[in-house]
């Protein structure tokens, strides 16, 4: 039992982190502008893969989209770039 009830404090803990890291990525994004991964992992001093977890999970949630192909002002690389999700810039701008 003690195995059980381990792994679901371990679960509901990693739960509670991700939404966190979810929100400081959702905080970060304003209406109407697009970013990169690596944009946004350069201003919260993360990494690229670290964005890109909290983005797609921000994507499934309805919050955020896809925003087309952009050069990446950081390397100069076509890239993906995504924006907040026209209902969470309603949101954003009430």
């Amino acid at each position: 039992m003690k195995t059980n009830v381990a792994s679901t404090s371990i679960a509901a803990y990693r739960d509670l982190d991700l939404a966190e890291c979810e929100r400081k990525v959702l905080a970060y994004m304003q209406p109407g502008q697009a970013y990169t991964d690596r944009e946004i992992a350069h201003a919260l001093k993360q990494v690229p893969s670290w964005v890109s977890a909290r983005r797609n999970r921000l994507i499934e949630a309805g919050l955020a989209e896809f925003n087309g192909n952009v050069k990446c002002p950081i390397t100069g690389k076509t890239v993906k770039a995504h924006k907040l999700a026209a209902a969470q810039m309603a949101l954003e701008l009430a």
